[in-house]
């Protein structure tokens, strides 16, 4: 697929997916051209979605605890039981909360991806949506949990000049 025309400039020369550019710049940063934008600016703000933390952390630290007490106490196992419940049940609870973090990766990833920079002005832009983003609007965007479940609410920092901006005046 070509390169979607930059909304600010209807140039796409300068136009590099977000995705590539941050691999370009991470690998080697003296030899990545990148115009207008800085490379730690890159690092800092194209960097993709963190994945969630793993789970069963819960039940690993429930269990060592158990395992613990249970010595001490004299090899009582019921201690161990116990800890062991209690890290199930803590597990369980968060278990949801992993799978929501899964499918907010997900549409993060999927945007993070679909994102293209136009060098030339250091914006941020959508092949198919009116408007652009600061870099940090986008980094705020792709990296904030809030963000990540609405895509659709972040307010563009200018309208696109093809789409026509209706005056307040």
């Amino acid at each position: 697929m070509a390169r979607p025309a930059c909304p600010a400039c209807s140039d796409n020369f300068t136009v590099e997916r977000v995705s590539a550019l941050y691999q370009a710049v991470t690998e080697d940063p003296d030899r990545a051209s990148i115009g207008n934008v800085d490379p730690d600016e890159v690092i800092e703000s194209f960097a993709p979605p963190a994945e969630p933390r793993p789970i069963g952390r819960y039940l690993l630290i429930a269990g060592v605890a158990g395992l613990a007490i249970s010595l001490l106490s004299g090899f009582t196992f019921m201690w161990l039981f116990i800890a062991l419940s209690i890290g199930i049940v803590t597990e369980m609870m968060l278990y949801w909360e992993h799978l929501q973090a899964r499918d907010d990766l997900q549409r993060a990833m999927a945007r993070w991806r679909a994102a293209y920079c136009c060098s030339t002005h250091a914006v941020v832009f959508f092949a198919r949506e009116p408007g652009t983003y600061s870099p940090a609007q986008f980094a705020r965007m792709v990296h904030s949990p809030a963000a990540r479940t609405d895509t659709g609410s972040s307010a563009p920092s200018e309208p696109s000049p093809a789409g026509g901006a209706l005056s307040t005046r």
